[in-house]
C-alpha cells in the first residue's frame, strides 16, 4: 500500500469510497466534492475537507476566525459543485 502521501488525495479518496455500502439511499455517491443521501424529509448532502497548519494556512498569519471562514468556504464550494 505505501504512505498516505504516496497514494494521494484521490487515490486515498478511491480507496475509502470503495469500502462504503450503495444502497437506495445513496442518490449520489462520494467523489472529490460530496455525496447526496436521502433522508426522511428529502436529501442531505455530506462533504469535509482537510485543512493542514503549513500547507493551507500558517497560525501565524492566520487567527480562528480566518481558518475557520476558509474550512467553511471550502466546504461550501464542494456542495455547489
Amino acid at each position: 500500500m505505501g504512505t498516505i502521501g504516496e497514494l494521494g488525495e484521490f487515490g486515498l479518496i478511491g480507496r475509502l469510497t470503495r469500502r462504503l455500502p450503495q444502497g437506495p439511499a445513496v442518490r449520489l455517491g462520494p467523489g472529490d466534492d460530496a455525496a447526496v443521501v436521502a433522508a426522511p424529509d428529502g436529501r442531505v448532502v455530506a462533504t469535509t475537507d482537510l485543512l493542514v497548519d503549513g500547507r493551507h494556512f500558517r497560525r501565524d498569519w492566520s487567527g480562528p476566525y480566518d481558518i475557520g471562514r476558509k474550512a467553511a468556504a471550502q466546504n461550501l464550494a464542494d456542495v455547489v459543485a
